[in-house]
């Protein structure tokens, strides 16, 4: 938020920010619109607004590098040990990592579940649909 005398700009008729304002944290915590979305988000649960706002994008990236890391890694499986084996494991491993986003705490402990979803998402498809051919 600026950090600035509110009363004093709009007694003096300023009604549009000025960019070179100084800026400050908010002090107030942060009030929420469920209007449209009625229910709570993790980026409205942790904060990750201004400062913070990159993080849910971050996740989303860690999310897709689970994504390449478990293609590499579930493909190897099931070539080696067959496709039903590793669908079963991409299913356990995504389902007990969905399960755990609700629990989480942190940053780091959602980023580490959905790197997990990630690893375990696009592969439950693609074994699927080989095992289907």
């Amino acid at each position: 938020m600026y950090d600035v005398n509110y009363t004093e700009i709009l007694e003096s008729g300023i009604t549009e920010p000025d960019p070179t304002w100084p800026v400050t944290s908010c002090r107030h915590g942060w009030e929420y619109n469920f209007t449209d979305i009625p229910y709570e988000t993790v980026a409205t649960q942790f904060d990750w607004v201004c400062e913070n706002s990159a993080l849910p994008t971050i996740a989303q990236s860690i999310f897709f590098l689970g994504a390449i890391a478990g293609g590499l890694i579930f493909g190897w499986i099931a070539d080696r040990f067959g496709r039903i084996p590793a669908l079963v494991g991409c299913n356990l491993i995504g389902f007990a990592a969905g399960v755990g986003t609700a629990y989480v705490n942190n940053f780091w402990e959602f980023s580490l579940c959905r790197f997990l979803v990630g690893f375990a998402f696009d592969n439950c498809f693609t074994m699927m649909y080989i095992l289907g051919e």
